[in-house]
């Protein structure tokens, strides 16, 4: 799979190339083929972040948090419950900024869609401080500002959505201005 991509064509890899690492990563994972799939989760991540650098992408890039998700979900098997807890955090970091973007401007059924892909990291923050909160002291605070800030965000943004319907039941014109703006 990799000469599909050859490194003189693709420097910094090719967004294919790093899914087939992850999705080999995850099936190694199942075999029980532990350190092949770290190996290549981990290949995946430093791939995806030269393909996603905080210069381009500010907030990050979906594929990037979920290259961290894959090691989160990785590491405690192979006895790192610790770093498990700091790739989790820092996918949840970067589904947390994008998630701001995709309720701020989305359709409710893009939200719903965007909400059931990320939801996977905050479980497995709350099962990391389930299971080893006695081993790592930051993972109950950890998970609970995660739910906490989740929440917020999508409080704001239903309570957002619901004045926008208010406002466009109470106003029709309103509601012909914003389809006029959907449209164009």
């Amino acid at each position: 799979y990799r000469e599909l991509y050859p490194q003189e064509k693709y420097p910094h890899g090719h967004p294919s190339l790093a899914l087939t690492m992850a999705n080999l990563g995850g099936l190694m994972r199942q075999l029980g083929e532990y350190k092949a799939a770290v190996e290549l989760q981990e290949e995946s991540l430093t791939m995806r972040k030269a393909l996603y650098p905080p210069e381009q992408y500010p907030q990050g890039h979906i594929d990037l948090a979920l290259a961290h998700q894959g090691l989160g979900f990785l590491y405690p098997i192979v006895g790192k419950p610790k770093e498990a807890l700091q790739h989790l955090n820092e996918s949840f970091k970067i589904e947390q900024a994008l998630l701001q973007n995709v309720l701020s401007g989305a359709s409710e059924e893009t939200m719903h869609a965007y909400l059931e892909t990320v939801d996977a990291t905050l479980d497995g923050l709350l099962s990391l401080a389930l299971r080893y909160g006695n081993e790592l002291p930051d993972a109950h605070r950890i998970a609970w500002d995660a739910v906490l800030q989740r929440k917020t965000v999508i409080f704001d943004a239903t309570s957002t959505l619901r004045e926008m319907q208010r406002l466009q039941r109470a106003n029709p014109e309103f509601a012909a201005r914003l389809n006029e703006m959907a449209t164009a």
